[in-house]
């Protein structure tokens, strides 16, 4: 809503650490960024298909790409 997920950056990162220790390991981590990249993928195939890719109506197409940049970049939290 607000244009940025940095704010929730700290959070996050304070979430996936505490789950680890929580767990025992960050082995059910491992696979994080595989399955957070196909749930992006998933939804701007959404997007696509609704036809309003690059419209007016299309609010999140520019946050999942930046995501999914992120995933590939392993710049998350």
């Amino acid at each position: 809503a607000c244009g940025s997920v940095e704010p929730c950056d700290a959070a996050t990162h304070d979430f996936l650490e505490a789950y680890a220790i929580q767990a025992g390991s960050d082995v059910y981590l491992r696979n994080f960024r595989f399955h957070y990249a196909r749930h992006l993928v998933h939804r701007v195939n959404r997007v696509i298909k609704k036809g309003i890719l690059g419209t007016e109506e299309d609010t999140t197409s520019a946050f999942l790409l930046s995501e999914l940049e992120r995933v590939r970049t392993g710049n998350l939290a």
